[in-house]
């Protein structure tokens, strides 16, 4: 596998990000935030499903 060293640097340059503005970035924390909320209100409910299932 050939690893490139600090020195060499992207040809097609696919490692530069976008400039993202405060709002957008607030936007994209904000909706993180609410799906990882949903998500840890759910795992009790999904383990408790894979628990009645398994028996």
């Amino acid at each position: 596998m050939d690893v490139p060293t600090d020195d060499e640097q992207d040809p097609d340059d696919s490692s530069v990000l976008p400039h993202v503005s405060p709002k957008e970035a607030f936007l994209v924390v904000d909706t993180l935030k609410n799906y990882l909320i949903q998500h840890k209100k759910n795992i009790p409910d999904l383990v408790y499903a894979l628990l009645k299932v398994k028996r």
